[in-house]
């Protein structure tokens, strides 16, 4: 059992409106199956020998920040020491935010778990939080390397409560995490506070314990077709049901536009009619 968790308190829902930052929160796990090795926190002392810093990364006390407020600007970290934990919890506290902005933001930002590190395209899952106040999603996405990235696949609306909840995700041991982030055009500042991953006790049957864990395929049980989970511009569900009230509503409308397509080509009909008696 592998599980990303992370609860959005509601300046995240302010941010996709375009009134405020986006911060991204947990609550914490059980301290004594904490993982050092595979966590990042404050005040970051030594963390450079199990971490990795790329592109536009900065590390001060108080967050590690992946992108500055600037456009064009790529950042990411990542964990040197493989994960061969077979049950784990990933704890993420991330903020997401920038002077002067109104209704425009950057790109978002990502949590991986993949084979390869510093790669364009991991291949794992990820967890992806886009910040865009248009298509604001939580998405998450897994990956065993044939997949191209569609976030439509397993995207959810960001409500201020749970984003995000897939079941029965199998990953392969001895992957790598981390976090990204980019700026194009738009900007942010996109700052991670802490990843905290926790080793979780779960009994495994005995074909389980016996299964080469690094060599398993990432997959999941249950996904959605992406056109089931892509949200339109209005804030629904393209793929969500319709219920006996829309339904009612619709015919009711599609009666309505009949009879008003009636009256009006009877009003037309009558006019041409009296003017060609002009005529005679």
């Amino acid at each position: 059992m592998r599980r990303f968790t992370a609860c959005f308190c509601a300046g995240l829902v302010f941010m996709m409106l375009g009134f405020g930052p986006v911060f991204g929160d947990i609550t914490d796990g059980n301290a004594e199956h904490l993982k050092r090795e595979h966590s990042l926190m404050k005040p970051y002392q030594g963390v450079g020998s199990q971490w990795d810093f790329w592109g536009s990364t900065l590390v001060t006390s108080s967050y590690v920040r992946l992108t500055p407020d600037e456009r064009s600007k790529q950042g990411s970290i990542w964990n040197t020491v493989p994960c061969y934990l077979k049950d784990w919890e990933m704890h993420v506290q991330f903020k997401v935010h920038g002077s002067g902005k109104k209704n425009l933001h950057g790109d978002g930002i990502a949590i991986w778990y993949t084979r390869d590190r510093l790669h364009p395209v991991p291949m794992g899952p990820g967890y992806i939080a886009g910040t865009f106040p248009f298509v604001p999603y939580i998405s998450a996405m897994v990956n065993n390397g044939s997949v191209s990235y569609d976030h439509g696949k397993t995207t959810t609306k960001m409500n201020g409560k749970s984003a995000l909840t897939l079941e029965e995700v199998r990953l392969p041991t001895g992957y790598y995490f981390g976090a990204s982030a980019a700026t194009g055009d738009l900007s942010d500042n996109h700052d991670i506070i802490s990843m905290k991953l926790y080793q979780l006790m779960v009994e495994h049957s005995p074909e389980e314990e016996n299964l080469d864990w690094t060599k398993i395929e990432p997959s999941v049980s249950l996904l959605k077709s992406p056109k089931d989970n892509i949200d339109d511009p209005t804030g629904n569900f393209r793929g969500t049901p319709l219920t006996g009230w829309k339904v009612f509503l619709l015919l009711l409308c599609a009666l309505l536009g009949i009879v008003v397509c009636a009256v009006v080509g009877a009003v037309v009909f009558q006019k041409r009619q009296e003017r060609n008696k002009r005529f005679y």
